[in-house]
């Protein structure tokens, strides 16, 4: 006997079920034909979609010009009100002691550190902290509104003392 032909009937029987079973289960049917549009049917429907894109641009155009105006008259009311608290500021750090505005054109105007302007100055890091501390809380209760003008720590501006 031929020890090959059991395994050689055995791997027939084996493919014949499996193209049995890829019958059964895979679709038979081709794959549908792709759906061809005239060259008129092509250009008509780039035309629909350029006029949707236009009137649409043409909608967002009309809304921004309808709060164009407002848009700007807010700007205009956001650029009174930063000139207004610069004038404020301005006020309030013209009435700090010299040392204070010294201290903050230092710190904010020249963007020095607390340790390069002790340095600068022969003071200790810890006493220009402090100073700083000090002049800032002063400019705080300067610039802020009137009904919180009183600070519960004592805070007065230079003016009220």
């Amino acid at each position: 006997m031929n020890p090959t032909a059991p395994t050689a009937a055995i791997a027939t029987a084996i493919i014949a079920g499996l193209v049995a079973l890829a019958k059964k289960f895979l679709p038979r049917k081709s794959p549908p034909k792709p759906e061809y549009i005239t060259r008129a049917e092509f250009h008509a429907g780039i035309e629909s979609t350029r006029d949707r894109i236009g009137a649409g641009y043409l909608a967002l155009a009309a809304r921004i010009d309808q709060h164009h105006s407002s848009l700007l008259a807010a700007i205009d009311r956001q650029g009174a009100n930063f000139e207004r608290r610069l004038d404020a500021l301005d006020s309030a750090v013209a009435r700090l002691d010299e040392r204070s505005r010294e201290l903050v054109a230092l710190r904010y105007g020249a963007d020095l550190t607390a340790r390069q302007i002790g340095g600068l100055l022969g003071l200790r890091t810890n006493t220009v902290e402090v100073a700083l501390h000090r002049a800032l809380a002063v400019l705080r209760v300067e610039l802020a509104p009137q009904p919180q003008r009183e600070d519960v720590r004592g805070l007065q501006p230079e003016a009220a003392r």
